[in-house]
């Protein structure tokens, strides 16, 4: 075919040079410290030293206690394998009873039963560890002290076995339930007291009697205290029975703590367990200093150890060669030690970029033609008639190059600069690892190449492949008519063959630096799992309002009705003794055999009379006496086949020698009548019927609050600015110890201080186990567990903003960002060399491309008729 296009209509010159420009940005991070990892490790040194304070002050009490007592307290041995494999031990606060009657409600919650070793051995005396045994007997009753161990958990750091009360004392207290220790200011001063104890009737007591109970419960209280603060966890425990301060049998207390200058020696024995050279010690005090500060904003500035700290040298640098030892054995953030202000590399706690401003040209060349690839078989022109129906349907069909002319959609994908600045902006490395290393131009030109040029290879070949196979969708319509039309061939006596070719471009791709720019990068733990807590209780407010709303009534139970017949029975029994027995066998009447008949024990009496001369012959001697009261009341019933078996009981006060009388039963039977019976069974049904309606109402209660929760998520996901959030999150985080009204003021300066047109915020995907809420993906803000922000500084800003940081009440990472800000602008100044004396070096990556932008026809016709011409 031939065709003659207008020369108008055609473009005489293309763009030059003919090139597609996109900006965006990517970021390096420097390995340094920030505020973040700062405060993180301030807080990890407020626990160590609240453990350090709680563990003098159980010392404290535990001195006190026995100096007024003058009785040490004491540890004692655990018992052997065997024993413990046999039951549970449990510290003594873990008896409910004991717990609630004899010490402080308020403590605590522990409600698992103990056991002592005598209660123990006396029930598995059939054991045979007779050697084993004797020598654990013999331990818990030489002091008559109850075995109070804890439970053996790997690890556990908390006192084993403790005791200073007899068994005695504890069960003289078992009935009273106080608050508080008695005080003798709040009653009365007299010598007898009425004293009514849980209810009972009142109890006269002496004055000297209470004063001995008060004082008891005082001892328990404060020996439940001690106890209580030993049962918990603390990470400084172990390091004192390392030390020999504290032992696990015998007293509690070691020697040196028993003399009066032993919080030194608390102090310095703690301290000598670890070797911390100076410089180390003399820079990171300023963050235990930090940490004693918030300490004392949360309400403990009067505790012993925080004021000694703050009075005396050489107190204070003992604690804190002790807590610089143990977090930096321990290594409990990132699993490293403590980093210090400037040093040179920080694995993993880093919070501080250099963002590059880069761009990217994609220079498009002439298109060329590759293939042909398909080929289609065009008919000459004709006529055809077609018969349709009225028909309405949606189709979706994917246009390959493969595929029909006929089908062939218009739609193409095509080069966009935001395309790439999406994919391509906040690419971040964190590789880099030696400060060194930030001073060459490598770091600067060639970080992330690789990643970025496989990014833009991925993105060019989406658009080839969106080019090749795309996609239709849309709706067909028609209606019944009959009508004929003539195929439109490319010529009226040939057939034609299309080819359809590929319309390929090379693709020059360069890209180059445009600018340096300081970022803070931090990492924040998931701000949004308080969320997590509001949507669980709309769920479950939603299915409870949901069966509340469809509630369905239980059918009520009909009133039951018997048929009842009484069995009178007589037994003969002497009344010789006060208590006696009689055993009894009554056969049923054939009568009661059958038909439902039951023995209905709650109406059957037995009753006892004295014999009379209708009985017996009043010259009987047996029969003189007779008695005055007793009672009566059956010791077991039972019907047994068409058998009443039971023993009778006769109790009297005044048994007679020559007595004879009879125990009387009064035996009551029944059967349900036949319209309880058919009552019952619709009553059954209707239950059944119920419970059925029951399961489906909670069935779709629960789809319900599915969606209600999914609507919930859907708002929060449309509404909720997220960066925001987050950003308030952060905030807090940075400021922690500052007083909230401030936040406000803080954030806002540091608002104004970032350029948010370049900002991103990443979420960081959870594990594909145990995702909170599956139905969404590992990286959605209700799955995250954590935020990484990437936050570009203004240059002209940067000043105010590192000054705004510094004001969270701790500079001890001022000369990290000041070596920061120094490699940031060397970047500078290496960027504006570039652009004056050596632009090419400016060029960062170039290599070339081809990229299918769509398809080409071509029409070959035939050199055979198709058609018959007179």
């Amino acid at each position: 075919m031939k065709a003659i296009i207008p020369k108008a209509v055609l473009p005489e010159t293309i763009s030059e040079p003919n090139a597609l420009v996109s900006y965006y940005t990517t970021n390096v991070l420097y390995p340094k410290i920030g505020p973040l990892a700062i405060n993180r490790q301030v807080k990890v040194i407020a626990r160590l030293l609240r453990d350090y304070a709680s563990s003098i002050n159980l010392i404290d009490m535990t001195r006190d206690f026995e100096k007024k007592y003058k009785k040490p307290v004491q540890v004692i041995q655990q018992p052997k394998n065997w024993l413990k494999e046999e039951i549970k031990f449990e510290p003594i606060l873990g008896n409910t009873n004991h717990y609630l009657k004899s010490f402080v409600v308020e403590l605590s919650e522990f409600s698992a039963p103990i056991n002592t070793i005598s209660e123990v051995i006396d029930k598995k005396a059939s054991l045979q560890f007779s050697e084993d045994r004797t020598e654990v007997k013999k331990m818990a009753y030489s002091r008559g002290l109850p075995i109070i161990v804890s439970k053996d958990v790997e690890g556990d750091s908390r006192i084993r076995a403790l005791s200073d009360m007899k068994e005695g004392d504890l069960l003289a207290m078992k009935n009273r339930v106080i608050a508080r220790p008695l005080s003798m200011d709040q009653l009365m001063r007299s010598d007898d007291l009425n004293i009514r104890m849980d209810g009972d009737e009142p109890v006269k007591m002496k004055t000297s009697d209470l004063n001995k109970m008060a004082d008891t419960q005082e001892r328990a209280y404060k020996l439940g205290n001690i106890m209580h603060g030993l049962s918990h966890l603390n990470a400084v425990m172990p390091e004192m029975i390392a030390a020999n301060l504290i032992n696990v049998k015998g007293d509690l207390l070691g020697a040196s703590l028993k003399k009066a200058d032993y919080l030194d020696n608390i102090i310095k024995a703690l301290a000598d367990r670890y070797e911390v050279d100076d410089h180390r010690l003399k820079a990171i005090a300023k963050l235990i200093d930090q940490a004693i500060a918030y300490l004392e904003a949360l309400g403990l500035e009067n505790d012993p150890l925080i004021k000694r700290y703050r009075e005396n040298l050489e107190f204070q640098r003992k604690v804190q060669k002790f807590v610089i030892g143990k977090i930096d054995q321990a290594k409990p953030i990132d699993n490293e030690r403590i980093p210090l202000p400037d040093e040179a590399e920080v694995t993993k706690s880093r919070e501080w970029a250099f963002q590059r401003g880069e761009k990217l040209e994609l220079f498009i060349k002439k298109p060329v033609l590759k293939g042909p690839f398909s080929a289609e078989a065009v008919s000459p022109n004709s006529e055809l008639t077609i018969t349709e129906s009225q028909f309405e349907s949606q189709f979706q069909s994917t246009t390959a190059v493969q595929s029909t002319a006929m089908n062939r959609s218009d739609e193409q994908a095509v080069f966009t600069s935001d395309r790439f600045k999406q994919e391509l902006s906040n690419m971040t490395e964190s590789g880099v690892m030696d400060e060194a290393s930030f001073s060459s131009e490598s770091t600067l030109l060639e970080t992330l190449r690789e990643r970025r040029r496989e990014t833009i290879n991925r993105t060019l070949a989406n658009i080839s492949s969106e080019n090749e196979n795309q996609l239709t969708q849309g709706y067909v319509r028609g209606r019944n008519s009959s009508r004929s039309y003539t195929t439109r061939g490319k010529d009226p006596e040939y057939a034609t063959t299309e080819l359809s070719f590929q319309v390929v471009t090379p693709v020059d791709v360069k890209v180059s630096l445009e600018s340096i720019n300081l970022v803070w990068a931090p990492q924040i733990p998931s701000p949004f799992i308080s969320l997590h807590r509001i949507i669980r209780r709309q769920r479950w407010l939603a299915e409870r309002e949901y069966i509340a709303q469809n509630y369905t009534i239980d059918p009520v139970r009909p009133i039951v009705e018997y048929e009842e017949q009484v069995i009178t029975k007589e037994l003969g029994i002497n009344g010789r003794s006060r208590y006696q027995t009689g055993s009894f066998s009554f056969p049923l009447d054939s009568t009661f055999q059958t038909g439902g008949w039951e023995l209905y024990l709650p109406g059957s009496k037995v009753d006892f009379r004295n014999g009379t001369g209708d009985d017996y012959n009043w010259n009987e001697t047996w029969n003189w006496d007779d008695l005055e009261n007793w009672d009566t009341y059956f010791k077991s019933l039972e019907l047994e086949g068409n058998l009443i078996n039971g023993v009778a009981v006769l109790e009297t006060t005044d048994p007679e020698t020559f007595n004879k009388g009879f125990f009387t039963f009064r035996f009551v039977v029944r059967r349900m009548t036949e319209a309880s019976k058919a009552a019952l069974r619709v009553y059954a049904n209707d239950q059944a019927v119920t419970a059925a309606e029951k399961r489906a109402i909670e069935s779709r209660a629960r789809q319900y609050a599915k969606l209600k929760q999914e609507e919930l998520i859907q708002k929060y996901t449309n509404r909720l600015n997220l960066r925001e959030e987050a950003f308030d999150a952060l905030i807090a985080q940075v400021f922690q110890g500052q007083e909230p009204e401030h936040f406000s003021y803080y954030k806002e300066i540091l608002r104004t201080c970032i350029d948010w047109n370049a900002s991103g915020m990443h979420f960081e995907a959870n594990t594909t186990v145990g995702l909170p809420y599956p139905e969404y993906s590992r990286s959605h803000f209700m799955n995250c567990v954590g935020v990484r922000f990437i936050l570009p500084i203004l240059r002209s800003a940067e000043q105010n903003f590192i000054d705004t940081l510094l004001k969270n009440g701790n500079d001890y990472y001022k000369s990290s960002i000041e070596t920061v800000q120094k490699l940031t602008n060397n970047y500078r100044d290496l960027l504006e060399g570039f652009r004056e004396n050596a632009p090419d070096k400016l060029v960062l990556d170039r290599y070339s491309k081809e990229v299918v932008i769509g398809k080409h026809l071509e029409a070959i016709i035939s050199n055979h008729p198709f058609t018959d011409r007179e």
